[in-house]
């Protein structure tokens, strides 16, 4: 490897060695993918209101959240925040949303 004294064409690589620098600071690792949750519907309510579990998991897919598990009227999923989750609608009825928070309960694990 040759050193060369500082001068003019030097810069360049500098620069380039700086541009390079600063993108690999911007491609830092991802967020982490948020918290664990989990989903605990009532199958009674559910029943009530002419919906079942496979209407929140389709939702929940639409909405690309990560589903970990799913096991009867229980879920677990990650990448969406507790109060954002609550507000997914599931259905509209004479314009009145059916939001998840109406029929689960939403839980962090």
């Amino acid at each position: 490897m040759e050193f060369y004294p500082v001068g003019e064409h030097n810069w360049g690589m500098a620069r380039t060695l700086a541009l390079g620098l600063l993108l690999l600071a911007s491609c830092a690792a991802p967020p982490p993918p948020g918290p664990r949750l989990r989903i605990r519907a009532d199958p009674a309510y559910l029943e009530r209101l002419s919906l079942t579990m496979d209407t929140i998991v389709r939702r929940l897919r639409e909405e690309k959240i990560e589903i970990l598990r799913q096991e009867g009227s229980e879920a677990e999923v990650r990448g969406v925040e507790p109060e954002a989750l609550s507000r997914l609608v599931l259905q509209t009825r004479d314009g009145v949303p059916i939001y998840l928070r109406d029929v689960a309960v939403i839980e962090a694990r």
